[in-house]
């Protein structure tokens, strides 16, 4: 590439910040590390890495220029537009409810310019709800082997939409199936969230038991709290097939597949978000997030970074302990000749789906999951408590069910270090 091919990105105005704009972005920084807030991994990712919009005026301007753009427009439902006030200084804040879509890939998106997003497999796939009514953030989760009607292409696994069509055969997929809108799409790569991770300096968890994924490479000694490097993380949150080593029974594998996967996601994302938001968010670290964002994930070519900021601004103000919702779709365990899938629970996913659809939420209680469908797996659409703990005292030698394998803090509620 010759050099005089970036001249059109230059800034003619140059970008000097000055002492305002310097105490500005500190306090604001301040602003954040006196909040510990929760949000799904990917989401967190999202919001944070466009924190810097907000400050960053004619420079972010030029950054943003390098973002790569995903052509779903016409697969979008567009959201109401609201007249710009002119403050460019604000970003808007959100007036009615977004659904995100967000998938996760498990590698680094291949080409110089990432066009071909769909080269890689899908490892995460989830619709972030924000909604200015309700000031609530909700997360639906969807297994990938979830069986669906793709359209034009007939039934198959939710994941071969991605496959077999992209972002946008994905997009119309989910919206025919589960009937829910999708204003916005975001994809970030398994490379992006390893960043994160170290950015924050690392995470940590509490694990029951001795871990090991030989699939992904992921292992942790137990019981007990362990700090996890990008790497690490990314092993985990991967993990399909996690075992642990129990002293009575031997290596003993989690019985529950994609959906412990989703739950170990969910408890990575709240203690992830937590990490990377208690630090103090100076200029420099909002740039690198930016930066992440450029060189590891894509989003829809509707979506307006300085949008992305309002809805980080409205989200500051949400105690996100109380204000997060997290749920996944029932499901019970098939074949689909000699594939096994999840086939949707219409019933009890009702009042979940609803939670996603433009109109009045419904109550925050849904019908749990059949039981034989996904072992240790609880389906809720509550607010998750600030701390958690172990639903059973276990007896010594005892081996713990797989959903308390992996907790974001200690069986007595201690928060690991």
């Amino acid at each position: 590439m010759n050099i005089d091919d970036l001249h059109h990105l230059d800034d003619p105005d140059g970008f000097i910040p000055d002492d305002e704009f310097r105490a500005g972005s500190r306090d604001r920084g301040r602003r954040l590390t006196r909040r510990r807030r929760a949000v799904l991994g990917a989401a967190g990712v999202a919001t944070a890495m466009v924190l810097v919009v907000g400050a960053f005026g004619g420079y972010q301007k030029w950054r943003s220029s390098q973002i790569v753009r995903v052509e779903v427009a016409a697969n979008l439902d567009p959201p109401v537009v609201v007249a710009d006030p002119g403050d460019d200084d604000v970003p808007p804040a959100p007036t009615q409810a977004l659904n995100i879509l967000v998938v996760g890939s498990d590698a680094a998106m291949p080409g110089e310019g990432r066009e071909f997003v769909t080269d890689v497999r899908t490892d995460t796939m989830m619709v972030v709800r924000a909604d200015p009514d309700a000031s609530t953030i909700g997360v639906l989760s969807l297994p990938r082997d979830l069986w669906v009607d793709i359209p034009d292409h007939g039934p198959e696994r939710l994941n071969t939409a991605w496959e077999t069509g992209g972002p946008a055969l994905l997009i119309d997929t989910i919206k025919a199936n589960l009937d829910i809108p999708i204003n916005h799409f975001m994809q970030v790569d398994g490379e992006g969230f390893q960043r994160i991770v170290d950015q924050a300096g690392g995470t940590s968890l509490w694990v029951a038991g001795e871990l090991a994924d030989r699939n992904t490479g992921f292992a942790a000694a137990g019981p007990g709290c362990v700090q996890l490097d990008g790497t690490q993380a990314l092993a985990l949150v991967r993990s399909r097939y996690l075992q642990l080593n129990s002293p009575t029974q031997g290596w003993v594998s989690d019985p529950t597949s994609d959906f412990g996967r989703i739950g170990r996601q969910q408890v990575m994302g709240r203690v992830l978000a937590a990490s990377l938001l208690d630090q103090e968010l100076s200029v420099g670290s909002a740039d690198d997030l930016l930066g992440i964002l450029i060189d590891n994930a894509a989003i829809d070519d509707t979506w307006a970074l300085r949008d992305m900021a309002g809805l980080l601004l409205w989200a500051q103000d949400l105690d996100l302990d109380s204000d997060l919702l997290l749920a996944t779709p029932p499901a019970n365990g098939g074949y689909a000749g000699q594939a096994s899938v999840l086939y949707l629970d219409e019933a009890a996913a009702q009042p979940i789906l609803d939670r996603f659809r433009p109109g009045p939420a419904a109550p925050a209680e849904a019908p749990a999951a059949d039981p034989g469908s996904a072992p240790g797996i609880t389906t809720s659409l509550a607010p998750e408590p600030t701390t958690t703990t172990t639903s059973t005292t276990l007896a010594p030698g005892a081996t713990p069910d797989a959903d308390e394998w992996v907790q974001a803090t200690a069986p007595d509620g201690a928060p690991c270090p």
